[in-house]
């Protein structure tokens, strides 16, 4: 390819000015040589203000190529990026995350010597406000994490299921069939499914390290949980083979909650809140290792983001599940007609 360089940054952004002026200055900062990567940003359609910040950063940074996002979702955007990467790899990075600055210099050596097909550092969440240091704390414990490798300390480079942002060879990621644009939520999730599906190696490496932003609201930190669980079902329609039981907690625990109301209306009240107590409970005990020299504000903030996420993620998995079944028939068809 003319002007290929080694690899891509492909960004996909859309209302994330606020954040972005650190990603971009982040990026700026990078050890990799400058000739050696390109950056690539699909823009959702109207977004001026994010422009603005990227045209003011552009001296600074290398090659730069901004496009329309007309789909204006994060898959159609990455996708368009994709296809205008000039690098043999390519690296996805959100508009809330700031990456160390050997963190294309670790993406790449791993791509080139490592035997796998996405690699990828964990989530390390760092939130600016209240809400989102809680968040942050949340994380980092059972409760809040669902026992997710990428989202879990470790020491050595690992296999997993998926990884945070995750980079890949352009050549393969493309032959792959890129990002599903049937998925406004979780098209990370479904492509690290879909790899693994046709045999690829997924590698978490502790060493590659970038500051993930989280929502410093507490709506819309579950908001976001409730849309991640409204679109899992659809994803684990197409894999099945994917589906673990922490996949099925959360539903289970909204049914609960949902049961404990039942009881309060229906036949006890002082039942029902006890019974309703017992999640609370078990989320603080699950919580626990982590609040050690926290703030008690903080704390409070953390027990009660982690208690409702959980929830609010199993209520838009139990709303989404008759969607995708609905939905099943229209998919099979399109991949029966695919060449």
């Amino acid at each position: 390819m003319p002007g290929e360089v080694d690899i891509s940054v492909i960004m996909a952004l859309r209302d994330e000015a606020d954040s972005l002026p650190a990603t971009l200055a982040a990026l700026a900062r990078q050890s990799l040589a400058p000739a050696r990567w390109e950056l690539v940003i699909a823009l959702a359609a109207g977004d001026d203000a994010a422009r603005a910040l990227i045209e003011a950063a552009r001296p600074g940074l290398p090659v730069l190529r901004l496009l329309d996002n007309e789909g204006l979702i994060a898959a159609t955007g990455l996708n368009l990026a994709l296809r205008a990467a000039r690098g043999r790899f390519v690296a996805r990075l959100d508009g809330h995350c700031e990456p160390a600055p050997d963190w294309l210099e670790l993406v790449l050596a791993r791509l080139e010597t490592a035997a796998a097909d996405c690699v990828g550092g964990p989530q390390r969440p760092e939130g600016r406000g209240p809400w989102g240091r809680a968040w942050a704390r949340a994380s980092r414990s059972l409760a809040g994490n669902g026992g997710a490798a990428f989202r879990r300390a470790g020491s050595e480079p690992r296999l997993v299921d998926t990884v945070h942002l995750g980079a890949w060879s352009r050549a393969s990621l493309i032959e792959l069939g890129g990002f599903d644009e049937g998925l406004p939520r979780n098209q990370d999730d479904e492509l690290a499914m879909r790899l693994r599906a046709r045999g690829g190696r997924i590698l978490l490496d502790q060493a590659i390290r970038v500051i993930y932003r989280p929502r410093e609201r507490l709506g819309g930190i579950l908001r976001q949980y409730f849309a991640y669980g409204l679109w899992k079902p659809t994803v684990l329609l197409r894999h099945p083979g994917a589906l673990r039981p922490r996949h099925l907690l959360p539903a289970l625990v909204a049914l609960w909650f949902l049961a404990c109301l039942l009881e309060m209306l229906l036949i006890s009240l002082p039942g029902g809140l006890l019974l309703l107590a017992l999640w609370p409970l078990a989320v603080l005990l699950l919580l626990a290792p982590t609040l050690g020299g926290a703030p008690v504000t903080e704390m409070l903030r953390a027990w009660l983001v982690a208690a409702l996420m959980t929830p609010a993620y199993g209520l838009g998995f139990i709303l989404g599940t008759p969607r995708a079944f609905r939905a099943r028939p229209r998919l099979l068809a399109a991949e029966a007609s695919a060449p």
